[in-house]
């Protein structure tokens, strides 16, 4: 399944997942999500007001991210492929409610246990982590862990349904530490130079190994189911 972002030549793949007796069929996105694809909702001015679910869709009406304090890469990367990285929970959800607005496909990340599934069936578990990394994520795309998947270990930690679990492992980790049922729980750490009080919701001031991937449950959905999702899980 290939998704383009209307009005863009901006697209991402996702491969079908055969589920089981306790999770449905789903599609997986193949990569992390690039800042390529994020910074078209991140940014008003790279938006557009092509939409395949709305007529009278407005980039001026999304909530999107405000303006964060600093180069939240760190200088590892932005454009050409590499990770969007540093977003919160939150920054990825509301991703998924902007794709929804935008190509009127229901996206959302995967729960623990979708993510963990897939996983466990890669042949290949090889990714960016502390041995091998330089101490920096690296563009999606260039471990294949097999069955059409990239950078499921390693590169960055992967954000789920569940706020305070990651799946996945990240450059910092040590590979022998990481494996498909391993847990990254989420830490106030990664926010510890956000001067905000609150803290921000959009932004890990000290988390550029975050990042993320979106699902697509095969099964339709209704406009009513899809928006009470969001509004269930956005806060």
């Amino acid at each position: 399944m290939t998704q383009t972002i209307p009005g863009t030549e901006v697209s991402f793949n996702l491969e079908l997942v055969t589920g089981n007796d306790s999770i449905p069929d789903f599609y997986m996105g193949t990569h992390e999500i690039p800042h390529d694809l994020y910074v078209l909702f991140k940014r008003k001015e790279f938006d557009n007001a092509e939409s395949d679910l709305l007529d009278d869709y407005s980039p001026d009406a999304v909530t999107r991210p405000s303006p964060p304090y600093e180069d939240m890469t760190w200088g590892m990367g932005e454009e050409g492929g590499f990770p969007m990285v540093s977003m919160t929970q939150q920054g990825a959800l509301r991703f998924c409610q902007w794709l929804y607005l935008k190509t009127g496909q229901f996206f959302r990340l995967p729960t623990p246990e979708e993510w963990t599934y897939v996983a466990a069936q890669l042949p290949n578990k090889d990714g960016w982590f502390a041995e091998n990394s330089e101490d920096k994520f690296h563009k999606t795309g260039l471990i294949s862990n097999g069955n059409g998947f990239y950078d499921m270990f390693g590169n960055v930690t992967e954000w789920t349904l569940d706020r305070k679990i990651l799946k996945g492992g990240s450059f910092i980790d040590s590979r022998e530490d990481i494996d498909a049922n391993t847990v990254i729980k989420y830490d106030r750490a990664w926010q510890q130079r956000d001067p905000q009080i609150p803290k921000s919701i959009w932004w890990l001031t000290d988390g550029s190994f975050v990042g993320f991937r979106v699902i697509h449950p095969r099964a339709p959905m209704t406009k009513d189911e899809i928006e009470a999702f969001f509004a269930e899980h956005i806060k």
